[in-house]
């Protein structure tokens, strides 16, 4: 069985799956580096964050979405992914 067009939607389910676990472990390490942080540098990681997720916030997963919005939501738009 090696149709095209198997292999082409298995390709994409894989390439979106894969950006799930990416984004996932960005997040986290975003947080991780928020929390390492001291003094105003704090701020920049922030800035950081908030940039990236209200870029990508539509590539994490349902958890991941909370867990942002714990820990970062004061810095997110009231609409930040659709929740």
């Amino acid at each position: 069985m090696n149709r095209p067009d198997f292999r082409a939607t298995w390709n994409r389910l894989k390439s979106f799956l894969g950006k799930k676990r990416t984004s996932s472990g960005i997040l986290r390490g975003l947080i991780h580096e928020d929390e390492s942080a001291h003094g105003y540098e704090r701020n920049d990681v922030r800035a950081k964050a908030k940039k990236w997720l209200v870029s990508n916030g539509e590539t994490l997963a349902a958890r991941d979405v909370e867990l942002a919005k714990n820990h970062f939501g004061y810095l997110l738009p009231a609409n930040w992914a659709n929740s």
